[in-house]
């Protein structure tokens, strides 16, 4: 079994923090926000295949000082084609059954029980099978039309009202490629997945665990919490003498300059080569390589891009810089 990861997207909801990184490769905890859901997926794979797009470097670079780079295999779109473009040109060299995975996806559940559930869906026909993630409220979403664990069709988003929806992950099986249109951009979500259901060829497994989609602030902040609370992190023992009131958990760079009197934390990481001044106070905050923060400024709840200043005494709450 070889697995696929989307790494493709814009960021655009996150910008400027993906102006010039993208969106999978932002980190959370130490490493690549993309890392914990491909930590769940390696022990069930022996290859794992990066869909990229946008700036080639920045993902060669990437692959180089990887510690997955033996088991990886990057597969570089020149143009963007969408999430169901790229995964059918991979399916023409790569045989099935594929793990496709939504590389903005953190997920802290064990996959061991979806997969097995997936061999056996194969054994009767199923060409796909969904893992359905349940929601209280299912209105950001586009949910699943589920009858038992047939996928039966897919609701738009705007209704209410508890439910599951698609969560990020797939596993595609032998005569999966019909379902895919002759064209070169396409969405498996609006297109290939539909047309699956509509032949009865599709199946869906339930679970209930956290998840976040770390599209926007809100899901990056929310991705950065599963990532520290989870056991799979592996920067959970971290801890520095140089400060003097931190709240684990948290991980500062050994690059970062951090004055004294600073209060750090929880759920904070400092990337890079950042400087926090006398007295400033972050909390729940992401804060990329180069950005620095002033003598007793305050960051909450928001994700500062490279370079970015914050200064002496300003306050930054909810936003991206």
């Amino acid at each position: 079994m070889e697995a696929a990861l989307l790494l493709g997207g814009e960021g655009r909801r996150l910008k400027p923090l993906t102006d010039r990184l993208p969106k999978p490769l932002v980190p959370l905890g130490g490493e690549p926000l993309f890392h914990h859901t491909l930590r769940r997926v390696l022990p069930h794979v022996k290859r794992i295949h990066l869909l990229t797009a946008g700036d080639p470097l920045i993902w060669q670079e990437y692959a180089k000082g990887s510690p997955f780079r033996e088991v990886l295999a990057i597969s570089h779109e020149e143009e963007r084609l969408g999430t169901g473009g790229g995964i059918r040109a991979l399916l023409q060299r790569v045989r099935p059954p594929l793990v496709v995975v939504n590389g903005d996806l953190v997920l802290e559940g064990e996959l061991t029980p979806f997969l097995e559930f997936s061999r056996n869906a194969a054994s009767r026909g199923q060409v796909g099978v969904l893992l359905a993630l349940h929601v209280p409220d299912r209105s950001p979403y586009g949910s699943l039309l589920l009858q038992g664990e047939r996928v039966e069709g897919f609701q738009e988003k705007g209704v209410g009202g508890e439910g599951w929806i698609y969560g990020g992950i797939a596993v595609l099986f032998e005569g999966a490629e019909e379902y895919f249109p002759t064209k070169k951009v396409l969405s498996l979500e609006r297109e290939v997945f539909p047309s699956m259901a509509e032949a009865g060829v599709l199946s869906a497994f339930r679970l209930r665990a956290p998840f976040s989609d770390a599209g926007t602030l809100r899901g990056l902040l929310k991705a950065q919490r599963i990532i520290m609370d989870s056991p799979l992190w592996p920067f959970k023992e971290f801890t520095s003498s140089r400060l003097k009131a931190f709240t684990p958990p948290l991980y500062i760079s050994p690059q970062a300059r951090v004055g004294r009197g600073c209060s750090v934390g929880p759920y904070v990481t400092v990337a890079g080569e950042v400087a926090l001044e006398e007295g400033a106070r972050v909390e729940n905050s992401v804060i990329l390589d180069g950005a620095r923060v002033g003598r007793g400024a305050v960051v909450v709840d928001s994700a500062l891009s490279p370079g970015t200043v914050v200064g002496e005494g300003e306050v930054v709450r909810g936003r991206i810089l």
